[in-house]
């Protein structure tokens, strides 16, 4: 997972695990590259995060439907969840 927070004096913050896990040598400190992030931006990724979420059920609908009419003798299928609007990716720090 990329996004870690982590509580320091500066307040709250983001560390890229998968650059320090890309390093050749010994990982000395996690908080080497630490990012300053806000309530803002957080309240950004989770609408996105909601957003993926929604995406993928209604990808799970279609499929429901499209396997409903490959089926035999089958019920027509109902859409639980509707095609959400699309929304801009959020910054993974500020």
């Amino acid at each position: 997972m990329l996004i870690v927070s982590g509580i320091s004096k500066e307040g709250l913050c983001f560390v890229n695990l998968e650059d320090l896990a890309k390093q050749s040598g010994t990982i000395t400190g996690l908080t080497k590259g630490k990012r300053p992030i806000n309530v803002s931006l957080l309240k950004q990724q989770e609408a996105f995060f909601t957003y993926v979420k929604f995406r993928l059920r209604h990808i799970g609908d279609l499929y429901k439907a499209w396997d409903a009419k490959k089926a035999k003798g089958s019920r027509p299928a109902i859409h639980i969840f509707p095609k959400q609007a699309k929304i801009a990716r959020p910054m993974m720090h500020n």
